[in-house]
């Protein structure tokens, strides 16, 4: 056998035998190498410009837009938690009195302790206040979730994702009952989980671009960046009191979302190749 290292700088070596040119390659190497090929149309994805529809559509709805590698599999658990929040929301737009459908799936944290209280840890996730408090949610799902799902996988990324809502409730709940005003008023919303996934996905695809936009100026910003520039907003409105929107919850899903990827992020590298390659170069 000749070893030969298959690119300068990368561990990647490549067993060939003298006698019969037979390429012996060890678990993993075959996938490792085939991200070489990958390579220049993932850096193409995330270096490319701004257009003018991308501004226009940041402009109009302030939601951000994504520069990022495209996900390996369909990500079918981020469509069912899209149908099925979609689905969710038609029986509050359609009630005359939608409240009565929070103050019983909602999450209430004077509850606390009793068996509607832990049921409704799970169900408040999948509600909404109604089509804008939806939408904005379900987007960043929509971008997110497919490569959060893809690095995680189809098993661990819906425990992920119901980890992160427990804990934003949890937290929504403890803030509440000791500092706050809203004890006996329901939270409904999937925002602590998808605050989960934008950690994730800062952590885990560092590399990636978001579009941020300040008064009519378009910006690319890393991801660390713009959900570091979200999570301090989350934390001066907190600070500031603006009511209705649950900041705890939002701070809570995040910070899980950041611990869960922590302890799952060597995992992901060693599954997923070109990602560690775009995180940590060819020395992987």
């Amino acid at each position: 056998m000749k070893t030969y290292q298959f690119e300068q700088g990368s561990d990647l070596k490549i067993d060939i035998c003298q006698s019969c040119d037979g390429i012996w390659l060890e678990q993993g190497e075959l996938d490792h190498a085939k991200i070489f090929y990958e390579i220049p149309e993932a850096v193409e994805n995330i270096k490319k410009e701004t257009t003018q529809a991308h501004w226009l559509f940041q402009f109009l709805f302030n939601l951000p837009v994504e520069f990022n590698i495209k996900a390996r599999n369909f990500p079918l658990i981020t469509v069912i938690l899209l149908v099925l929040n979609g689905l969710l929301i038609l029986p509050i737009v359609t009630a005359q009195a939608p409240e009565g459908i929070w103050y019983q799936w909602g999450l209430i944290p004077e509850e606390i302790g009793s068996i509607k209280w832990f049921m409704t840890l799970l169900t408040h996730q999948f509600l909404h206040g109604g089509w804008g408090h939806l939408i904005m949610n379900m987007y960043f799902l929509y971008i997110l979730g497919d490569n959060v799902e893809d690095a995680m996988g189809r098993i661990m990324f819906p425990l992920f994702y119901l980890f992160c809502g427990l804990v934003a409730g949890m937290t929504h709940v403890g803030y509440e009952l000791t500092f706050g005003g809203s004890a006996n008023i329901p939270s409904v919303g999937a925002s602590g989980a998808i605050s989960g996934i934008m950690a994730a996905y800062a952590y885990i695809f560092r590399k990636a671009k978001l579009t941020f936009m300040f008064i009519i100026f378009q910006y690319k910003l890393s991801p660390v960046w713009y959900f570091g520039i979200w999570l301090g907003m989350n934390v001066l409105f907190l600070i500031a009191g603006v009511q209705e929107v649950s900041w705890t919850a939002h701070i809570g899903g995040f910070m899980a979302g950041l611990v869960f990827s922590y302890f799952v992020y060597e995992r992901i590298l060693r599954n997923n190749p070109l990602i560690r390659y775009m995180n940590q170069g060819l020395n992987s």
